[in-house]
């Protein structure tokens, strides 16, 4: 599938028929697919978690769901899997985009860690940079006084 076409139905996709009456399987998949949110790469595993509750009674298909998914992608995201688009597996296409996904989108535990350390460090210094600005304003002794 091109990342830059629409996987699900548009709403001028609809055929209606002579009595009137839409397709209500592609009316189900404009309702869901609006339901869904454009992807939020700073909170990828929740949006993975509100995107499933959205779709779990509507049993799609493996390929169904991967390309709701794409649709929700901004171009940095796709540019981050254009492999798996481009040359997506045979099998488990949704379950291996997620992963990739999540893998570089999602902070691990460790990097979390560091990032809390750096800002640690970060405080440190501004509080150093902050004290030694006081310094040479005040001068030395008027930061010495009780």
């Amino acid at each position: 599938m091109n990342p830059q076409q629409s996987a699900t139905p548009r709403a001028q996709d609809v055929k209606v028929d002579r009595s009137g009456n839409a397709n209500e399987k592609a009316l189900a998949s404009i309702t869901v697919a609006s339901r869904i949110p454009e992807f939020w790469a700073d909170q990828t595993r929740l949006w993975f978690v509100r995107f499933e509750a959205t779709v779990e009674n509507q049993k799609l298909s493996d390929a169904a769901k991967q390309d709701l998914v794409i649709t929700k992608l901004s171009k940095t995201a796709i540019e981050q899997v254009s492999d798996l688009l481009l040359a997506p597996p045979e099998t488990r296409k949704y379950k291996t985009l997620k992963e990739r996904l999540l893998e570089v989108f999602e902070e691990s535990e460790s990097r979390r860690l560091l990032k809390l350390i750096g800002e640690m460090e970060l405080g440190i210094s501004v509080h150093h940079t902050c004290y030694g600005a006081c310094v040479s304003w005040l001068g030395r002794e008027c930061l010495m006084r009780p």
